[in-house]
């Protein structure tokens, strides 16, 4: 990361003078640097232990990181004024402890009210009020809430081209957050787009193997195999997997969970890659490889677990084991749901998948069931008319009509139907 220290004469000097890099033995200190971008943006004391406590124990997965390595980045906000900690900082720490303790409807509060005390003190296009933003966008998508995550990601994003400029590297972490919430959208051309401009930029500023440049080159290639570009998926994912171990090493407990966690997340992508090309004993292998450094560093119930889960569940539906496809889904839609609550489209989409197993077995009244359960989740997060709460409808009516009930399915492909 880009990071100032206030007593340096000048971003520009210290720029020409670092190369953009702060990597001292091959390791970016990231306590080290989180402590002077807190510094040099005036944030408190408090506020800096704080920072640094959910580091060390990390608790709440990339959520915090990413939201910490854009504030971090680059130091162009205004110092803060001397109250600022009684009132944006004391709703952001808020907001922050109630992730930690998976209460994410508190945590989206807090985010708010820390987006508008922002707004009022400092004006819409501050970076402080980008950096709530940025929050608020992190929490809307670590609770399903895609389209309220776009929004705040979206703004967040003309607030950086704006004020920073399209090639500032806060920008590029700023458009990373937001590929990542379109990709997770299925808005693959705009994901694309915003991951190639931001990996771009952090090449120039950071080099092509620096692990900032990694983590947004993995989650391109995350992209590539969604499009079915395999081969370079595969390139970009060893490359990032390389960068990673060698920058934040999983087995180093110097080194905070948060970069670490890094290297089972881009070991589960090439694994999905690998399922794709039919590739399943190394797809298996590499999964069981993640999910050991993952329980080793969070635990068995730790939310990152859910995305491992899902991998599996796939690489056993593509093999026809669909029994033990059933069990990988029902054990991510389990931590999903006890971490996060059953109001979401995360949750949603692991219903659908554990109905999609269990019809494949024949055990339809369970599917029903299942499925009954996701459209009535759909029904209270998606207007009429989205396409996930369209195709489920549609697929819940699928099973029905196999069942005979075709009555019934009439019904359920009229509520598909309905726009408004």
């Amino acid at each position: 990361m880009n990071i100032v220290k206030v007593s340096m004469p000048s971003r520009k000097m210290f720029c020409r003078k670092s190369g953009l890099s702060l990597v001292r033995d091959n390791k970016p200190k990231i306590l080290d640097e989180l402590r002077e971008g807190l510094c040099a943006r005036h944030y408190s004391r408090r506020t800096e232990k704080t920072f640094c406590s959910w580091v060390k124990r990390f608790n709440i997965t990339t959520i915090v990181i990413g939201f910490l390595a854009v504030l971090l980045i680059g130091c162009s906000g205004k110092p803060s004024d001397g109250d600022i900690a009684d009132s944006v900082e004391k709703h952001q720490q808020a907001s922050a402890r109630a992730v930690e303790r998976s209460d994410l409807d508190a945590a989206e509060a807090e985010a708010r009210l820390a987006l508008e005390e922002a707004e009022r003190r400092f004006g819409s296009e501050d970076q402080r009020t980008n950096t709530s933003l940025i929050w608020l966008a992190y929490v809307c998508q670590a609770k399903g809430l895609t389209e309220e995550a776009k929004r705040a990601g979206e703004r967040a994003l003309g607030i950086s081209e704006k004020t920073l400029g399209p090639d500032h590297l806060e920008t590029a972490a700023t458009m990373s957050m937001l590929a990542s919430i379109y990709l997770t959208a299925g808005d693959i051309a705009k994901a694309e787009s915003l991951l190639r401009r931001s990996v771009a930029v952090k090449e120039k500023g950071f080099g092509p193997d620096h692990p900032y440049t990694a983590v947004s080159s993995s989650t391109l290639a995350d992209l590539l195999s969604e499009k079915g570009e395999y081969a370079e998926a595969e390139r970009l994912n060893k490359r990032s997997l390389a960068a990673v171990e060698k920058a934040w090493p999983p087995a180093d407990p110097s080194v905070p969970i948060g970069p670490r966690l890094n290297t089972p997340k881009i070991m589960e992508g090439l694994a999905k890659v690998y399922v794709a090309q039919h590739r399943f004993n190394e797809a298996e292998n590499l999964l069981a490889r993640a999910a050991r450094l993952r329980i080793s560093m969070v635990g068995a119930e730790h939310l990152s677990m859910v995305g491992n889960q899902v991998i599996l569940g796939d690489l056993y539906k593509a093999r026809g084991r669909n029994a033990d496809a059933e069990k990988a889904y029902r054990e991510a839609l389990r931590i999903e749901e006890k971490t996060i609550g059953s109001e979401n489209e995360i949750v949603s989409n692991l219903l659908a998948l554990v109905a999609d197993s269990c019809v494949m077995q024949g055990k339809h009244d369970a599917a029903v069931d299942l499925y009954s359960r996701c459209v009535a989740t759909d029904e209270k997060i998606f207007e009429p008319g989205h396409p996930l709460r369209t195709e489920h409808l549609q697929r819940y009516a699928n099973v029905l009509k196999v069942m005979g009930r075709t009555d019934e399915a009439a019904q359920v492909e009229r509520r598909a139907q309905k726009k408004h």
